[in-house]
């Protein structure tokens, strides 16, 4: 409506110019300076001919000549500025739409991905998928705005401008029209070989995403086999491809483009020769002809749209096709079985297999009409020859695959027509898989329990952002759940979230992990309140454990009026953790305040002559080892090039003398001793005077900085927690001997039970919580991955837990620790016994549960109680013994 309203205004401004040069500037009608001429007399349409007199709505003003022609160009310019404004608000709205549009389709797709069937999503490139959501379908949004209002307003605007040279000159008229006929037949057709070139482009480019995608997740295959020079000529012949591809598309577009504007530019010249002979003829005024020059020259714009138009049509229709193809499945989940609402059912009877086959393909794995029965409440233990088959049969049971035939029932309903929020929610499934997002360990453990949001999604009064979102996330078709809203079922669990997770992780014994993962990470600020009044108590009652122990010698606590042997020269000037970069260790010895002090103290000549000594033992030491020698690696000092620039820098002083330092050369020794640890060291180079000057430098730097309102060091004090040390740092107060064998490990076991004692142990807990667990999950071990793993299982406390060789690289006595506890200690959301069908990766542990099933090929060959299964099975027998 707005772009058909806006087509006589912008005729009215292609009739302007032809006034304001025919009237005020030559003077058509204005005899002597006092004639007159009507303006803005505004007359109803067609009354002359249905009324026959004319209608006049409004009589408009008499004006002469200077002032019509500043009225004139005041009605030009506001016309000019109206059409300007039509074209914003066109624009902008079409953006909008464009950009709903565009998110509805992104949105539908990643609906689809969700109703992938699993084993299409493991097959599908993650790299693929997520190029087509981000990046393919994103010029597709030029399109959907485009689409219906682009022909509409530049079609409008190219008859507006035909009708009006019509007018001026039939001619004119025809001629246009002729040359624009021209253009649209030709134009399109030299685009096609464009049109095929942009699909190639895009083809070619989705698969060279997929492969960086598969160059990246198989990085490890790269350099244990030396294939880094092939990938990188697939990589640099995919290049090819598409340079070649790109340079064809460019080389015709351009062409075209040229053809284009010569087409328009020679019509210039005609318009310019036939009506220059026309004016020059008195067949034409010369408003007029600049009227058509004008009303020609903004032609070319709508009619080279409207062909760009077409072109963008076609490659939109191509680009969707072929961004769809990957979504447009046909064995898509149903929608309602993700629909989100709180139809939860509890597991009462449990699984009927009837007839159950599947193969997968590519693979040996498959099962040959499995018929059994698993009560809700059963120990099922399951054993496979090939393991395959049972992991099949388990994913079955768990709905991550689908048999080719046969039926499964839970509780008497085919499970393909159960929603997730019954499956998802009562069934608890783990397997060997490693993988998690990107998340702190807490954020792995919470996730499974967010079904669904428990809190309202209508925004608080006045949010008039949160209501702003909401609004266009109904326009646009997506969800209107907000993630930041409460999404924990709590109900489920029964108690509170620590105290349930702490439940989870003893069951799975990553409790020990998560707590040794805190006591080397860093306290929250908001919970340094809680250790604070204990931590002098915590420090005094180790050292009385060590003592007890007769282990007191393996640590070295810190004393602000003693040097510490284990620790550097730098750390032992700083005595606590730099706040401020310029304080680091490595930079202590070019800090101006630092070796100002020194200076004072006497200190940097001999930290100089240290450093001296340093270099030429270290010169000594590796002076005669190729640069290739492996005791560069292990050795704790400098590398093969600092080697040969001390060696450098001992040639000076020996040929000059030690007066003669530069001050670079004395920087770099300093620093080099700033380094220097006598046990770790043994160099025998630390004597008496200089601990005693570092102790010295040390006290006076600190009361340098105390009054500094920017803390540049946190400071060590036995009566205040240290923020910048981690919590077993902060225990220990003090450092462990480097040269004792297994001492770290005993000093971690007293550092937890002196926490425990003093009933702070749940800080390492939570701070091992919040331990980002990094891309994929890899800041854990594969062994922590796959006990988060079995956690994450057990958090949501289903009615039946399906393990699918879930502990496969622990050793089998901890599985074995681990299975029993899960078997004594797991509970349902009502805190009942819960069923397990598990197929463990010890075949032993089969004897700890009720029921043996043995498949072999896909086809149950036994199902009976262990004990009796070591009676009457030897197969069964040698596998537990084993």
């Amino acid at each position: 409506m707005v772009i058909l309203v806006s087509m006589p205004l912008y005729f009215y401004s292609l009739d302007l110019p032809k006034q304001i040069i025919n009237l005020p500037i030559q003077g058509k009608g204005f005899h002597s300076p006092a004639d007159t001429h009507v303006f803005l007399r505004l007359t109803l349409p067609f009354a002359e001919s249905l009324a026959g007199k004319p209608v006049i709505l409004f009589p408009g003003f008499e004006l002469t000549r200077l002032p019509l022609l500043l009225a004139l160009c005041f009605v030009y310019t506001a016309l000019l500025v109206l059409n300007g404004w039509f074209k914003l608000y066109i624009n902008t709205y079409k953006g909008i739409t464009g950009e709903r549009v565009l998110r509805r389709l992104r949105y539908e797709m990643m609906d689809r991905v969700l109703r992938f069937p699993v084993f299409h999503a493991r097959q599908a490139k993650p790299s693929e998928i997520a190029g087509i959501i981000k990046d393919e379908v994103d010029p597709l949004s030029d399109f959907i705005g485009d689409s219906y209002s682009a022909p509409l307003f530049l079609a409008g605007q190219a008859i507006t401008a035909l009708i009006f040279l019509f007018l001026q000159s039939f001619f004119f008229g025809f001629l246009t029209l002729a040359v624009i006929g021209i253009q649209v037949w030709v134009i399109p057709r030299l685009r096609r070989r464009l049109l095929e070139l942009g699909r190639d482009r895009q083809i070619t480019a989705r698969e060279m995403a997929g492969r960086i995608g598969e160059v990246l997740q198989g990085m490890d295959d790269v350099h244990l086999n030396d294939t880094s020079n092939f990938v990188r000529a697939d990589f640099s012949s995919r290049l090819g491809t598409i340079f070649f591809i790109r340079l064809e598309l460019f080389k015709r577009k351009f062409a075209v483009k040229f053809l284009n504007n010569l087409l328009m530019q020679l019509l210039s010249v005609l318009f310019y020769l036939i009506g220059g002979y026309f004016v020059i003829t008195g067949r034409l005024d010369l408003g007029g002809l600049v009227a058509s020059i004008a009303a020609y020259k903004d032609l070319p714009t709508p009619v080279k749209g409207l062909i760009d138009w077409d072109q963008q049509r076609l490659m939109a229709q191509i680009r969707y096709a072929h961004a769809i193809e990957e979504f447009s499945r046909d064995d898509l989940m149903p929608a309602r079985l993700q629909a989100a609402d709180d139809d939860f059912r509890r597991i009462e009877n449990g699984f009927e297999f009837h007839n159950v086959a599947c193969q997968e393909p590519g693979t040996a794995a498959h099962l040959g009409g499995v018929t059994i029965q698993v009560g809700a409440r059963e120990r099922v233990a399951l054993l496979a020859e090939p393991p395959e088959g049972g992991s099949m049969l388990l994913e079955i049971a768990a709905r991550l695959a689908s048999p080719s035939s046969g039926r499964v029932l839970l509780d008497g309903a085919d499970m393909k027509d159960l929603s997730e929020a019954v499956t998802g929610r009562a069934i608890g499934y783990a397997d060997g898989a490693a993988y998690f997002p990107v998340g702190t360990v807490a954020d792995l453990l919470v996730e499974v329990l967010r079904n669904r949001q428990m809190s309202s999604s209508e925004p608080p009064a006045g949010n008039a952002s949160v209501a702003q979102g909401l609004l266009e996330a109904r326009r646009s078709g997506n969800s209107e759940f907000d993630p930041s809203a409460d999404w924990i079922d709590r109900r489920r669990i029964g108690t509170d979230m620590a105290s349930h997770m702490q439940s989870v992780t003893a069951m799975t014994g990553l409790i020990g992990d998560i707590r040794d993962i805190g006591l080397a990470s860093h306290l929250h600020p908001n919970a340094i309140g809680r250790i604070q009044p204990s931590i002098d108590k915590a420090r005094v009652l180790l050292r009385e454990k060590l003592a007890a122990a007769g282990l007191e010698n393996l640590v070295e606590p810190f004393d602000r009026s003693h040097y510490n042997m284990q620790s550097s020269v730098a750390e032992n000037i700083l005595f606590g953790m730099p706040i401020d970069p310029a304080f680091a260790p490595p930079v202590l010895a070019r800090n101006p305040m630092v070796r100002s002090l020194l200076g004072e103290t006497g200190l940097w000549s001999l930290l100089a002559a240290l450093g001296t000594d340093v270099a030429k033992t270290f010169v000594e030491m590796f002076a005669d080892l190729p640069s290739t020698s492996a005791l560069f690696g292990h050795a704790t000092g400098p590398t093969p090039e600092q080697i040969e620039k001390l060696r450098t820098i001992l040639g000076r002083i020996e040929q000059a003398g030690t007066g003669t330092m530069s001050g670079e050369d004395e920087e770099t020794l300093v620093s080099l001793s700033m380094d220097y640890i006598e046990p770790r060291d043994r160099f025998g180079l630390l004597n008496d005077e200089i601990k005693e000057r570092v102790v010295e430098a040390r006290l006076r730097l600190r009361k340098m900085l105390e009054g500094d309102p920017d803390q540049k060091i946190s400071f060590n004090d036995l009566y205040v927690y240290n923020p910048s040390l981690t919590i077993a740092d902060n225990i220990l107060f003090g450092r462990i001997e480097t040269n004792l064998v297994g001492g770290r490990a005993r000093i971690k076991a007293m550092v937890a039970a002196v926490m425990e004692e003093l009933d702070i142990s749940s800080l390492p807990f939570e701070a091992g919580l919040a331990f980002h667990a990094g891309v994929g999950g890899r800041g854990l071990s594969e062994a922590q991955r796959q006990k988060l793993r079995l956690a994450r299982a057990l958090m949501k406390k289903p009615d039946f837990l399906i393990l699918n060789r879930p502990l496969a690289t622990l050793p089998g006595e901890e599985q074995r620790k681990i299975l029993q506890a899960i078997l004594s200690q797991a509970e349902n959301s009502n805190g009942g016994r819960l069923g397990i069908l598990c197929a463990p990766a010890d075949p032993a542990h089969a004897i700890l549960f009720d029921r043996v099933l043995m498949l072999r090929h896909g086809r149950i060959v036994a199902d009976d109680a262990p004990e009796k299964l070591l009676e009457a099975l030897p197969d069964f027998a040698k596998l537990v013994k084993a």
